[in-house]
């Protein structure tokens, strides 16, 4: 009988670039999540009054639910998270919870964790399937569905390049940045996305040619200009971040957060970041951080 079972995943740059519910990049910033077995065994209809965490806590919710959907009996576990990918910021913290749920579940009813399930089950609590998916895979990950199935390649992120990131310190709630991206896009936005994409997915799979695509591969015009009016410090990070070397910007995930993408220097585009930050007093932290990282996981009985 499974006793234990430890869930680390990273957290991810969603709509990377070009990439828009498409790309993800993870970042090696973790989450991590421990479910223990606490005794009795409940059925579906019972509900866990007692557990460390109620089941208003996402990955408790979804483990609880997956677990009702793959076996008849659901055990009484305690959740105990340690976390250190910022919530509501753009960095894949809700994907972090969706993918330990929904990893835990499988382990704890004997069944295997098939990569694909874990995708399609993780969009129906997350929408999309950009930043799961690089949680889970690591790396550079392009993911797409077709004919109710999905597919992915990936990439591994060469360790010489770095993300500068400024972390907004006020949340900013995925569906709000969402809802103003407009439902229709003109042709000629859609075929400059569609160009750039394409470099985007060459800077990683060629990657002696990087630093001349992922600045190109990182532009974007179908939810940035949009969603750049509710975050003012975007247009004047990314100006200085490639002002002083970066080989590309964007908004990460949904926002409110940005990041900058550098071979060999990270800590000067860091540096006018905090001073462009204490200038504008913008409310957040500039941080360095390396990227790659996928979901790992231990089962004990």
């Amino acid at each position: 009988m499974i006793s234990k079972v430890y869930v680390r995943v990273p957290g991810a740059i969603g709509n990377a670039g070009s990439g828009f519910d498409s790309a993800g990049i993870s970042i090696q910033l973790y989450n991590e999540f421990l479910f223990e077995r606490t005794g009795c065994e409940k059925k579906p209809a019972g509900r866990n009054r007692n557990s460390a965490f109620c089941e208003t806590n996402l990955a408790f919710r979804v483990f609880s639910e997956t677990l009702q959907n793959l076996t008849a009996a659901v055990p009484d576990v305690r959740l105990s998270i340690s976390g250190n990918v910022p919530e509501g910021k753009g960095l894949g913290s809700s994907g972090t919870a969706v993918i330990a749920g929904l990893v835990a579940a499988y382990c704890f009813s004997g069944k295997p964790v098939k990569p694909e399930e874990i995708l399609i089950r993780g969009k129906a609590y997350e929408g999309h399937l950009d930043d799961i998916a690089a949680s889970f895979f690591g790396g550079f990950v392009m993911v797409a569905e077709n004919g109710g199935h999905v597919f992915w390649a990936t990439a591994k992120v060469p360790p010489y390049l770095r993300a500068v990131f400024f972390i907004s310190e006020s949340p900013f709630p995925t569906k709000k940045a969402r809802r103003i991206i407009p439902p229709k896009i003109p042709l000629q936005d859609a075929v400059y996305n569609l160009q750039r994409y394409s470099f985007l997915a060459a800077a990683f799979l060629n990657k002696k040619r990087l630093s001349e695509f992922l600045p190109l591969g990182t532009q974007d015009r179908i939810h940035q200009p949009y969603r750049s009016q509710l975050y003012p410090h975007f247009s004047p990070l990314c100006e200085s971040a490639i002002a002083h070397g970066a080989i590309g910007c964007c908004i990460s995930g949904a926002g409110p957060s940005i990041v900058a993408f550098s071979i060999d220097r990270p800590e000067k585009i860091a540096a006018a970041w905090r001073k462009l930050v204490e200038k504008k007093h913008l409310r957040g932290e500039v941080k360095i951080l390396a990227l790659g990282g996928k979901t790992t996981w231990k089962v004990s009985r």
